[in-house]
C-alpha cells in the first residue's frame, strides 16, 4: 500500500470515527441552545464525508466488467418490467366492470344495496 493510500485510509477512518462519535455525543452530551443550529450543520457535513467515504470504498468501479454485466442484466430486467407494465395496462378493461357478490347465509357480510 502506498503513502497516499495509507494517508487517505486513515483519514477516511478519522473523518467516519468521527461522525459515529459526534452522533453519539447527541444522545448524552446536551447541546446548548445557542450551539443546536451549528451542530446540526456539522454533524450534516460529516455525515456527507463519511458517505463519500463509503460510496468510495464500496461502489463499483468505473470499467470493472462486473458492475457492466450488472447494469446489463438490471437493463434486461427494467426492459421486462416495463413490458410486464404494458401488457397490464393493456389488459385492464376501460369501462365498468360488473361483479357479483356472493354472500354465506350461515354468515353474512353486511352490504348496503347502491
Amino acid at each position: 500500500m502506498t503513502q497516499a493510500r495509507l494517508f487517505a485510509n486513515v483519514i477516511g477512518a478519522a473523518l467516519i470515527t468521527g461522525f459515529l462519535g459526534a452522533l453519539a455525543a447527541l444522545f448524552v452530551v446536551p447541546i446548548p441552545e445557542a450551539n443546536r443550529d451549528l451542530v446540526t450543520y456539522m454533524l450534516g457535513q460529516l455525515s456527507g464525508f463519511a458517505g463519500g467515504i463509503i460510496a468510495y470504498h464500496y461502489a463499483s468501479k468505473a470499467g470493472d466488467t462486473r458492475a457492466q454485466d450488472l447494469d446489463a442484466a438490471r437493463s434486461v430486467n427494467l426492459g421486462k418490467t416495463v413490458d410486464l407494465a404494458r401488457e397490464a395496462l393493456a389488459a385492464t378493461p376501460s369501462g365498468p366492470v360488473k361483479a357479483t357478490i356472493v354472500n354465506d347465509d350461515a354468515d353474512p357480510v353486511p352490504v348496503t344495496p347502491a
